[in-house]
């Protein structure tokens, strides 16, 4: 990307002009909360003290486990060297598996959310959950986590629970669940195809980020006060990624893939949230997308911001996100839920 991109071509998809972003009303409320809080989300550009502070300040705000399962219902297992955390069905053979991948900006940790949040989903959709617990920058740097990926994905898909096989992930876990099937595309082309549906929520996309610093989604990243700031966020994607990198280069960013390599992807969903900081992204990658000719929907939440999945105080301020994902995974009409729309 250059220092200013043009964004022109990504209004084809959306107007930001004629959409204008609004807090929804619990996101508002939080947003003040936040504001009000001693403890604010973390500024400091150290990882240990950052993992800390991240822990604690989700901890007693996430989203409820649904009556009858905990974080017990899940059991700890090894997939191809790594550790995951894996639900199982009664009759996992008739069920589709879902592969999640968390969020942290690849060096924060958020399994105890995506536990409960996936926990939820498998409320209104029979199904199988494995959670990989993914090693972390910047201890690790992007191409051993990718590869470790590659091998835990491949061992998954050879002794798969099921026939279906779903890639979803959240934030970063978002750009791991694109960027993961397309290397696996080249690595294991035969496993790749039980890959039925890619889903990915509010994908951190362009690791430069100057989508989110430029042009028309700059109110977006303003906006989004119930995620750390900017420069936290800057930080962990140096931490990520190697030496020498600006985050552009097909090996990290989706969107740089290939018109080849994109339009044999299954079909692919984008979740975003129209007040989220990687609201740019998810545009970003949709229009690469469309443009090579993969089939892909991009699926907008009014009035919600990017740390949805992990608060209870936003997680209904727009359609319930656990409940859209189950339709969607199932084909079922979107269209008469609450607060969203369809591109």
């Amino acid at each position: 990307m250059q220092d200013q991109p043009n964004f022109d071509y990504l209004c084809e998809i959306f107007d930001p002009n004629g959409y204008p972003p609004k807090l929804g009303k619990h996101n508002a409320a939080f947003a003040e909360e936040l504001a009000k809080q001693s403890n604010p989300p973390p500024t400091s550009l150290d990882i240990k003290v950052l993992r800390e502070a991240t822990a604690a300040f989700l901890e007693g705000k996430g989203l409820p486990y649904p009556k009858g399962m905990s974080v017990a219902s899940y059991q700890e297992t090894n997939i191809g060297g790594m550790q995951c955390y894996q639900f199982k069905h009664l009759t996992p053979a008739t069920v589709p598996t879902i592969v999640m991948y968390f969020a942290g900006g690849f060096c924060l940790e958020s399994m105890a959310a995506v536990q409960a949040f996936m926990g939820n989903v498998a409320v209104y959709l029979p199904c199988n959950i494995i959670l990989p617990n993914y090693p972390l920058a910047p201890e690790t740097k992007a191409p051993e986590i990718l590869a470790q990926i590659d091998e835990f994905l491949q061992a998954c898909l050879y002794h798969s629970l099921s026939k279906e096989v779903i890639l979803m992930g959240w934030s970063s876990g978002g750009n791991l669940a694109l960027t993961s099937y397309l290397n696996l595309q080249k690595s294991a082309p035969l496993l790749a195809k039980q890959v039925t549906q890619l889903i990915s929520i509010g994908p951190a996309i362009d690791l430069s980020r100057q989508v989110s610093k430029f042009g028309p989604f700059q109110k977006q990243q303003n906006m989004d006060r119930a995620s750390i700031g900017p420069e936290v966020i800057n930080q962990l994607m140096r931490w990520y990624l190697p030496e020498g990198c600006t985050g552009t280069e097909p090996e990290y960013c989706p969107a740089s893939r290939s018109h080849a390599e994109l339009k044999t992807m299954p079909p692919v969903t984008v979740i975003t949230g129209d007040c989220e900081g990687t609201f740019g992204d998810a545009v970003f990658i949709t229009y690469h997308l469309r443009q090579a000719g993969a089939k892909v929907q991009l699926v907008v939440l009014k009035g919600q911001t990017h740390n949805h999945v992990a608060f209870a105080a936003l997680s209904r301020d727009s359609a319930f996100a656990p409940e859209l994902i189950a339709y969607i995974i199932k084909q079922e009409s979107i269209a008469d839920l609450k607060d969203l729309a369809i591109y």
